[in-house]
């Protein structure tokens, strides 16, 4: 998303899509509920749908069959909701086992003769990557792209979305997403005990809290001959705070401060491994033990400002994000720097 975001900047601000990574990290047996919460709720007109290499190497996965009529029933579901689906191939999968790659394969088969059955865009990254060499593409410990294999998957959406010429950067340019809190004091706890009430209303920072200001500074990547292709740098450059702590699992605490010129309702949007949000003494969220994905505003939680001083608390693993916008549909914003 963000190369295509770049690669789009070009494009005035009335013909530019707006692109959002909205939903919660689901299997594809989700409910109706949660399609509307984490989908419906953003009013899109498109919607990109690629399950297949992100589900194929986990032991549960659907069959070929599961998966067509998972695949079907959110189709339908996007199509009663006046969303086009632009279908995307999963990518190969080179250190998956043989049994991951068979179902990834049908899995791709079923995502073509829907979109010819349905007429409906595809994007097909497995194709391409097959006919471009595509396994030095994929890492083959994780599974996961490498830069280029992003710019390859990047420049099959912008084809399948209408965009041939758009060029995909070769570079990433990145900025702070909308509304991240900048400073804050945090403390490691070796525990995992969670804060209660009285607690959370009475934190009160003192020297031995550590600070943190945000984006943190990358001493490693920064060296790095193209950090904008390492995922901590980008991440870090957009708002996240990450390796908080290193060795035993423990839990961080931190606080921060937000000032508001009058009360006003708005949205905390959490990523990483936040697990409580308290504001002014009270808990406004909580992950309870249920994992929605690492992207930033995996969740969106509605809360009201108070005239004033706003004391935000969160408890979190060693990594996590949080911004507060006016709007619950905040899309990425358009990047707005110099040309590569």
């Amino acid at each position: 998303m963000l190369l295509i975001n770049q690669a789009l900047r070009d494009l005035p601000d009335e013909m530019a899509p707006q692109l959002y990574n909205a939903a919660i990290a689901f299997e594809m047996q989700f409910t109706q509920e949660q399609f509307e919460q984490y989908i419906i709720a953003y009013r899109p007109t498109h919607a990109v749908i690629e399950f297949g290499s992100d589900i194929a190497p986990f032991t549960n996965a659907p069959t070929a069959a599961g998966f067509q009529r998972r695949l079907m029933r959110l189709l339908d579901r996007l199509e009663d909701a006046g969303v086009e689906p632009i279908l995307q191939t999963g990518y190969p999968l080179p250190g998956g086992t043989r049994h991951a790659q068979r179902l990834l394969a049908a899995y791709n088969s079923t995502l073509r003769q829907v979109a010819v059955q349905r007429q409906y865009r595809l994007a097909d990254v497995a194709s391409r990557m097959t006919q471009t060499g595509g396994e030095a593409m994929v890492h083959d410990r994780t599974n996961i792209p490498t830069h280029e294999g992003y710019r390859l998957i990047a420049q099959c959406l912008l084809e399948a979305m209408g965009y041939p010429g758009a060029k995909v950067p070769g570079e990433l340019q990145l900025d702070l997403l909308p509304g991240v809190i900048r400073d804050w004091k945090y403390r490691l706890l070796p525990e995992e005990e969670g804060l209660s009430p009285e607690e959370a209303g009475s934190l009160e920072p003192d020297d031995a809290w550590l600070d943190l200001n945000l984006p943190q500074e990358d001493r490693f990547n920064s060296r790095l001959a193209h950090p904008s292709h390492s995922f901590g740098y980008q991440s870090r450059a957009r708002g996240f705070a990450r390796h908080l702590f290193h060795g035993e699992p423990g839990t961080v605490q931190a606080i921060a401060y937000l000032e508001a010129s009058e009360a006003r309702d708005v949205f905390f949007n959490t990523g990483a491994t936040l697990k409580t949000i308290w504001l002014n003494g009270q808990q406004i969220y909580s992950a309870a033990d249920r994992w929605t994905g690492w992207h930033p505003g995996k969740e969106r939680v509605p809360a009201q400002l108070r005239k004033g001083d706003n004391v935000i608390v969160v408890e979190s693993g060693n990594s996590f994000f949080l911004s507060v916008t006016d709007t619950l549909d905040w899309p990425l914003p358009r990047y707005s720097g110099g040309q590569n």
